[in-house]
């Protein structure tokens, strides 16, 4: 169960605070489970979000490799919602089966360079050190653009991830736990 009430509906906000639904629900289309937590801090909420609608729209990472960004940082961090919510999106972007089998059991055997060097630094960023190796091949495939946007948006997702972790974002209903946690 939730540590935070759902803000549900726009009204639910004192009317100084409804310009942060409208700017979540302009850039999203909706306002989903988990910014209906965040708007427990309605300012703050509206501003994470802007920051990724911004990483979620830049020119130098497209959606497959978004997803599977996102599904090295919900391994990294055993964030099950963010997995569960991701795994499906990752196939139909056209991240292979292989590759999202490979990161959900931390087995990386018949990566292609290119898709495992974006695991590696979303590793690498989480963990202790980003490598030179790892960074120039980044910025080899991406620019330096986007090598930026790439760990700002490891930085995103990790943001996001411990936040539905630290309030305990409830499932989405029939939601399934796709992701196995030791």
């Amino acid at each position: 169960m939730a540590r935070l009430p759902y803000i549900t509906r726009r009204d639910d906000l004192p009317p100084e605070n409804r310009d942060a639904w409208d700017r979540i629900q302009a850039g999203r289309g909706q306002v989903y489970r988990n910014f209906q937590l965040m708007l427990n801090s309605p300012e703050l909420a509206a501003r994470v979000c802007a920051v990724g609608d911004v990483l979620l729209h830049s020119p130098t990472l497209d959606k497959p490799l978004r997803e599977l960004i996102m599904l090295a940082v919900a391994r990294e961090l055993n964030s099950q919602y963010e997995w569960s919510v991701h795994e499906a999106p990752a196939l139909a972007s056209g991240v292979r089966d292989h590759v999202i089998q490979g990161i959900k059991h931390r087995a990386y055997k018949g990566f292609l360079p290119k898709e495992k060097v974006f695991v590696d630094l979303a590793r690498e960023v989480l963990g202790s050190r980003l490598s030179d190796g790892t960074w120039l091949a980044v910025e080899h495939l991406l620019g330096r653009q986007g090598a930026v946007d790439a760990v700002l948006f490891i930085g995103q997702v990790a943001l996001i991830s411990r936040f539905h972790d630290a309030v305990q974002l409830d499932p989405d209903p029939g939601m399934q736990p796709l992701l196995p946690i030791p």
